[in-house]
């Protein structure tokens, strides 16, 4: 599963200020057009391996949006400082949309664009097996419990998270040396942070030639269904909690 956080700039000036505008998710609800597992309350009393719930939080921490230079493969930052995000909240599309505003961007031309973030995800959450009539599983400050007591806040960090498919734990040796077309890495660098780096972005083609006097419109929506995996034991214990699937719907527009 690869994960995709938007950002694309199609035209600049020498100081451009997008147009930042959220919009509800427009995606299946049902589990289907997101990653991993059945729902949880999908699955029986006796449940063995992972299932997955909505969360009610997840909150994850960009370090940075960038854009890639198609000449040299150098990046150029969208943002200037790190800032959490809880993607199960209804104004995280516009808090991503302001991250990026009014960043300088050079004349050029660019094929990818990526994002760092911190190895450590915040979720928070619980579910029920057999739709609702069995084990209750909760998210706790160390962990998960099978109890009927409030969710609470648990960290997870990249060793422990199916939200990436990890190819360089540890290593840089992969930042920005691949082409496209199809171009699509992430990978946990050595200082436990997210990469990524894809030359797709919904509505949206790469290679971007950015040029003078236009303005860059950003949509986004946001939204993790499936986004903590619960781990049951097979006697009605859950044993673990990870962070799952996020989504972002984006378009960008050009006037």
């Amino acid at each position: 599963m690869k994960k995709i956080l938007p950002v694309a700039v199609i035209a600049l000036s020498a100081l451009f200020t997008p147009t930042i505008s959220y919009s509800d998710w427009s995606g299946p609800d049902d589990g289907s057009g997101y990653w991993g597992p059945a729902f949880c309350e999908d699955e029986p009393n006796n449940f063995n391996g992972i299932c997955t719930a909505t969360p009610d939080k997840f909150e994850f921490t960009l370090v940075q949006i960038r854009l890639r230079n198609a000449e040299d493969k150098s990046f150029v930052n969208l943002a200037t400082a790190p800032q959490s995000f809880d993607f199960a909240s209804a104004s995280a599309g516009a808090e991503l949309g302001d991250f990026v505003s009014n960043a300088n961007v050079p004349s050029g031309t660019y094929d990818a664009y990526g994002f760092i973030g911190n190895g450590d995800i915040t979720i928070k959450g619980e579910t029920t097996l057999n739709n609702g009539s069995g084990p209750r599983c909760r998210t706790t400050t160390s962990g998960v419990a099978t109890d009927s007591a409030a969710a609470e806040d648990y960290v997870t960090d990249s060793n422990d998270t199916p939200l990436f498919d990890v190819i360089g734990s540890g290593s840089d040796e992969v930042e920005g040396s691949v082409d496209g077309p199809g171009l699509e890495i992430d990978y946990i660098n050595s200082s436990n942070q997210f990469v990524f780096i894809g030359d797709y972005l919904t509505g949206t083609s790469f290679p971007i030639t950015v040029t003078d006097g236009q303005t860059l419109t950003f949509s986004f929506s946001m939204r993790p269904v499936k986004g903590i995996v619960f781990e049951w034991d097979g006697a009605g214990n859950c044993t673990a909690a990870y962070s799952g699937d996020m989504r972002i719907a984006n378009s960008a527009s050009v006037e």
